[in-house]
């Protein structure tokens, strides 16, 4: 009879957590501008047949990171909280697609001030020697997911009474997402800002 072959250990810490987990760094606005854009994400999805993003799980993705050991959360959340104040004034005036599936909000030019501050994390995660994803920073927050609408119409400019004119004061988070049969579930670390204890709790829902 043929030995069995080893099984492969579990890469697990000795606490039962996975050695490594997928990170992304955030603004997460204050709750009433998270409740709009779920609102708007909502009615969007309904004409575009596709998932609208939850209030909670409703943020600007500064920096994806991808996967890394959990040995450097500490330092992620020393970048994180060593940050410069976001600015307040990004415009909220232009939806966009990704591709035909994903629809997003952000501001039509991105202001210099929020460039400035993705140079910024790309700078202190090279000094960390930090690998992350180089693609160009285009600065916009998921509304739907999985559009099954044609995707070749433009998109018309939000309705300035349905949406905040600018995404206002917003906290910076350490994101930890974890993918599930449902979708991703995030757990907001180390947050800095508006939203602080908010965006301290661990699992704060779960997108499709």
């Amino acid at each position: 009879m043929a030995a069995r072959s080893p099984r492969r250990a579990d890469p697990r810490s000795a606490t039962g957590a996975p050695e490594r987990a997928r990170y992304f760094i955030a603004l997460r606005p204050e709750p009433p501008v998270r409740e709009a854009l779920a609102r708007l994400a909502a009615a969007l999805a309904r004409s575009l047949h596709g998932r609208p993003v939850a209030a909670a799980d409703v943020h600007l993705t500064l920096q994806f990171i991808g996967e890394a050991p959990r040995a450097l959360e500490p330092a992620l959340v020393e970048v994180v909280r060593a940050l410069p104040p976001p600015p307040r004034d990004v415009p909220l005036d232009r939806l966009g697609r990704f591709g035909a599936r994903l629809v997003w909000i952000g501001p039509n030019l991105c202001p210099d001030a929020l460039g400035a501050l993705s140079r910024t994390v790309r700078e202190r995660l090279d000094a960390l020697g930090v690998a992350y994803d180089r693609k160009r920073f285009v600065a916009h927050l998921s509304l739907v997911r999985g559009a099954r609408a044609p995707g070749g119409e433009p998109l018309p400019a939000p309705d300035p009474g349905s949406v905040p004119a600018t995404l206002g004061r917003c906290g910076v988070c350490l994101v930890e997402s974890e993918l599930l049969a449902a979708g991703s579930r995030y757990r907001w670390i180390g947050a800095d800002g508006a939203d602080g204890a908010d965006a301290r709790a661990v699992g704060a829902g779960v997108r499709p």
